[in-house]
């Protein structure tokens, strides 16, 4: 079936005959040119290089969905001039596909078939088999040359495919001799790029004269679900009939596909989860059988041999697709945990009680409208209340890993943009090899993203995110997509925070005023509105009362104290803080401007006053 080698015609290899590893006979293992003094290179030589399509492709069952672009390859293959096909896409879409069916239908003498592609052969030609073996100068333009030679003879009646063309056009060498040999028509040429890529490749006018460009769009859920659907049974085979896949979850095989791999598309994102799941679940049945039969259990063992399938699940499902996305990772899901530790947030209980909501359903990861988006907070309020706090709190206890923090005061002009997606390609920096802040989410985009002090940040930096946020996703100047939808971003302000209380953003006249209400009229002084909009979930911080500012006092310091006594033991600490203190701290460092930012200052430098005594 055409669809069984989707996943595979990226990894095609040459044959057996040209790996140059056995250093008998072997008249390239130090470089030399092979025909030095030993006659020319024949047809046969040649084809060693080159992968047969339409042998390999013969039996292949016709695609499925790509009825005009197939017509549209045909049309353009018949032509008399320029009969050269670029066909370009994302990866996964199917852009080797159309050339493999191309290839199945001259095989087997297609009706459709022009009279000027009848007993035509593609050659893929894999571009190893050109850089390979090319120690010494010359060799590589002495490749080409030869692979050139062959498919301008016309009695072999050779069409000349080349996968991600752009790999191979940076050589110098290859792009000297193959243009020439495409300007002067003696080729016809098959070639496959992505997008970005063939911005770069047609820059070259005479090139891209001779070539027709035939856009491959990725196919929508319902055509991948048929298609999984056609081939499952070919896998149901390959995994010797121990794995089953209900008729309900096809469907759902292709949106979980869309969330978690976005750096593919459909069908092949589908098609690589669907086999990876498979194959998992083989693995995970040997797993568990095997540790049945050292520990002698039975019951497991009974089990086992009594249900000789395993039933893919959603769950599992969705496991598989987080060990695709995020690699190794190992991240332990306690809808607990966060609970337990915004209980050391003071004075914010409406705040702590509204995220643990929209986490626990952000858990769920239902999807019904199709569209997978972050989490989003925008966080108001005054310095010191616990707006970064509960941010690092959420990271630490959802994702196991610190958040990645933008301190937007850094971005305050328009140019900063570039430096979180890349600067353009063409401009100063486009070539460097620097990390940008959100390439980590491309190995796991399960992270929290935090814009602390959004306000300070120029409009156009603050128009990035909306993307990130409406979209799930930004595209960086490298024509990478970065992957947002499985993040949590948290933009921080205290705009709108003055000390005068009747500007203040929903406060009333004292320090402790429960209204929480956020008055957005003001936030358009600092933000515009479209921005403003993004934000899902608008949350108004209080000022910390005395009151409260005594708890936080009261909780950190016996969070410090446990902590002292587990990595100091040798130092005596006071337990607690006697009344007495609590109270002149609080007359010295309390300021509702401030927040509770003098706390943990104010701590330290009391236990290093202790500590000092004992020493």
């Amino acid at each position: 079936m055409a669809f069984q080698n989707f996943t595979g015609s990226g990894n095609k290899t040459p044959n057996n005959n040209n790996q140059n590893n056995s250093s008998s006979g072997n008249p390239n293992l130090f470089g030399q040119n092979p025909y030095q003094g030993g006659g020319q290179p024949t047809g046969d030589d040649v084809k060693e290089k080159l992968i047969n399509y339409n042998e390999k492709f013969k039996s292949a069952q016709p695609i499925l969905y790509r009825d005009k672009i197939v017509q549209q390859a045909l049309t353009a293959a018949n032509r008399k001039t320029k009969p050269n096909l670029m066909f370009i896409g994302g990866a996964g879409v199917g852009k080797t596909q159309i050339v493999e069916e191309l290839a199945r239908m001259i095989a087997n003498n297609s009706p459709l078939l022009p009279d000027s592609l009848k007993g035509k052969t593609i050659y893929e030609l894999p571009i190893v088999n050109i850089t390979a073996n090319t120690m010494y100068r010359g060799q590589m333009e002495e490749n080409i040359k030869q692979i050139i030679d062959f498919f301008e003879n016309k009695k072999n009646k050779a069409i000349l495919f080349i996968d991600e063309i752009h790999s191979l056009l940076k050589y110098d060498e290859v792009s000297q001799t193959l243009k020439p040999a495409l300007a002067r028509g003696d080729i016809r040429l098959i070639a496959a790029t992505t997008m970005t890529e063939y911005q770069t490749v047609m820059k070259d006018p005479a090139f891209s004269r001779r070539v027709t460009p035939i856009i491959v769009d990725e196919l929508n859920v319902k055509q991948t679900t048929q298609i999984l659907k056609n081939i499952y049974p070919s896998y149901e085979a390959y995994h010797n009939y121990q794995v089953e896949i209900p008729e309900n979850l096809f469907e759902q095989i292709v949106y979980t596909a869309d969330r978690n791999l976005q750096n593919s598309h459909r069908p092949d994102n589908a098609i690589t989860l669907m086999d990876t799941a498979m194959s998992a679940l083989v693995i995970d049945r040997l797993r568990r059988q095997e540790e049945a039969r050292l520990n002698n259990n039975q019951v497991i063992l009974q089990a086992l041999a009594s249900s000789p399938k395993e039933v893919v699940t959603i769950k599992f499902l969705n496991s598989t697709a987080e060990h695709l996305r995020t690699g190794n990772s190992e991240i332990e899901d306690d809808p607990d945990a966060l609970t337990d530790a915004l209980t050391h947030i003071k004075g914010q209980d409406h705040i702590t009680d509204k995220v643990l909501d929209l986490t626990n359903r952000s858990r769920l990861n239902l999807n019904p409208f199709g569209v997978s988006k972050p989490l989003s907070f925008l966080f108001i309020g005054p310095s010191g209340v616990g707006k970064t706090e509960i941010a690092k709190l959420m990271s630490k206890n959802l994702t196991g890993e610190e958040p990645i923090i933008l301190s937007m005061q850094e971005y305050t002009s328009s140019a900063s943009v570039n430096r979180i997606i890349g600067s353009p390609i063409g401009y100063v920096g486009s070539d460097s090899k620097q990390e940008l802040p959100f390439d980590t989410l491309r190995s796991n985009p399960r992270r929290v993203v935090v814009l602390d002090e959004i306000e300070k940040g120029d409009k156009s930096v603050q128009r990035l995110f909306m993307s990130a946020i409406d979209e799930g996703k930004i595209k960086d100047n490298r024509g990478i997509t970065i992957d947002f939808s499985q993040t949590i971003i948290i933009a921080t302000t205290n705009a709108g925070q003055t000390n005068d209380k009747q500007t203040k953003i929903g406060f009333g006249a004292d320090s402790n005023e429960e209204n929480t209400k956020v008055d957005m009229l003001s936030l358009q002084n600092y933000f515009d509105r479209e921005v403003l909009n993004r934000f899902k979930h608008i949350l108004q911080f209080k000022e910390l009362s005395k009151d409260i500012y005594k708890e936080i006092l009261t909780d950190q310091y016996e969070i410090a104290y446990n902590e002292m006594l587990t990595k100091f033991p040798q130092y005596t600490l006071e337990p607690e803080l006697s009344d007495e203190l609590i109270e002149k701290m609080i007359s010295e460092t309390y300021d509702p401007k401030n927040g509770a930012r003098p706390v943990r200052e104010w701590i330290q430098s009391y236990i290093e006053d202790q500590v000092l005594e004992q020493i």
